[in-house]
């Protein structure tokens, strides 16, 4: 929910590799440390969050979308 790099920003990218962290924790420090970016999936204000499965599935169908 921190992250503020959107879809847009990813199209420039040729290569994308995509980690999914766990619904409670989410990723560990030093693998988001290593990350070139955190992906926002935008929501509406009736949605607070959506599962991991949800977001991944939302975030595949952007990449593939590009």
């Amino acid at each position: 929910s921190h992250a503020t790099t959107t879809f847009e920003k990813i199209k420039e990218f040729k290569n994308i590799v995509l980690i999914v962290g766990s619904e409670g924790e989410g990723i560990r420090h030093l693998v988001k440390k290593n990350c070139d970016f955190l992906l926002k999936v935008d929501t509406n204000s009736e949605v607070e969050s959506l599962n991991v499965s949800v977001a991944t599935a939302i975030a595949l169908y952007e990449i593939n979308r590009r």
